[in-house]
């Protein structure tokens, strides 16, 4: 009696449904959604990993920070990626390891775009005891001009000076980082071209002719 009603109610479970088999490289399967995405309810803070020392471009719209500048020597070295070389921090004890000729005096002052791109702008200065020229007036201009509004620069070839335009738009405040020194941006922008030292490679290479490493 007991295994006529055990095979009762073996008839009257539901059969098991076979495993659906997935096909992992079909489109509907891979198709993404924008909830998945979606980071509205998590709270983030932008962490900016590396910064360019450049000039601002010709066709860039930016600003200046007022207080994060810093006066100080920069070494072009020849680059093919750059027609005016790459730009190394020479620290003071460094620099007479130079040529005065082959040093840049510069202002770094960090710059902001229209399109919230941070950089240094390692803008030329006339050196102690130095004239200053119309070169270099028109970038201090320029410079002063950023503080308070957005601006783009252009070279004047007639003039060879650089001037500047004022945008029209209201594009607001720039959003700064706040969360940085200058002596941050600058090890950040310089954390491997850094001369600090008689037998650096740089140094080594310009003294004798020998590529750096």
């Amino acid at each position: 009696m007991t295994a006529r009603k055990n095979d009762d109610q073996e008839s009257m479970r539901e059969p098991e449904q076979p495993e659906e088999v997935i096909d992992e490289f079909d489109p509907e399967h891979l198709r993404y959604s924008e909830a998945e995405y979606a980071s509205a309810d998590v709270d983030t803070r932008e962490v900016i990993t590396a910064i360019k020392v450049r000039k601002p471009g010709k066709q860039e719209w930016f600003r200046l920070h007022e207080k994060l500048i810093l006066p100080t020597t920069i070494f072009h070295r020849e680059s093919k990626n750059s027609l005016s070389g790459e730009p190394w921090l020479v620290q003071p004890k460094c620099r007479e390891m130079f040529k005065p000729k082959d040093l840049s005096a510069v202002c770094l002052q960090l710059a902001m775009s229209s399109v919230d791109t941070v950089f240094l702008w390692d803008r030329k200065v006339a050196r102690k005891g130095e004239e200053s020229s119309d070169y270099l007036m028109s970038l201090e201009t320029i410079a002063e001009a950023a503080l308070k509004s957005t601006v783009r620069m252009e070279w004047d070839n007639a003039n060879r000076c650089y001037k500047f335009e004022y945008a029209t738009a209201d594009l607001g405040e720039p959003d700064w980082p706040t969360d940085r020194t200058m002596a941050d941006w600058t090890r950040l922008a310089f954390r491997d071209r850094n001369i600090n030292r008689e037998d650096h490679p740089v140094v080594v290479e310009y003294r004798t002719g020998k590529p750096a490493a």
